[in-house]
């Protein structure tokens, strides 16, 4: 009688046992086989219906995928076109930066080099 109450104790500090774990495994097996087969017995025996009605949704299914891929290869596209009229917009804005600082640049030489500046030189 101890040795009984000693593993009820055991079993209670660390929950149920591996045999009563797989006891309960095995009962909510066989319960979703149960319904599983309960669920086929529902269904209807009239298979043309059935596989009509799969054939449209699988068309259905397939033309939203399609648009699905449209609408974001069109997205991409525009998200593209995008990007490049931004870069262009900022090579434009960036090019009379570079021209004068470029001029800038060699106006300070001229003179390092030995080239005197008169007015009307074009720079």
């Amino acid at each position: 009688m101890r040795q009984d109450q000693k593993r009820q104790r055991t079993e209670s500090s660390y929950g149920p046992s591996r045999e009563r774990r797989a006891k309960t495994i095995d009962k909510q097996r066989r319960e979703a086989q149960n319904n599983l087969q309960e669920e086929r017995l529902m269904i209807p025996e009239n298979r043309n219906v059935n596989a009509q009605e799969n054939l449209q949704q699988q068309a259905d299914m397939e033309r939203q995928n399609r648009e699905a891929q449209d609408k974001a290869q069109e997205e991409r596209r525009r998200q593209i076109d995008n990007e490049r009229r931004q870069a262009r917009l900022r090579l434009e804005r960036m090019k009379p930066r570079v021209l004068t600082s470029n001029v800038d640049q060699i106006r300070e030489a001229l003179p390092h080099i030995g080239i005197e500046r008169k007015e009307g030189d074009g720079f």
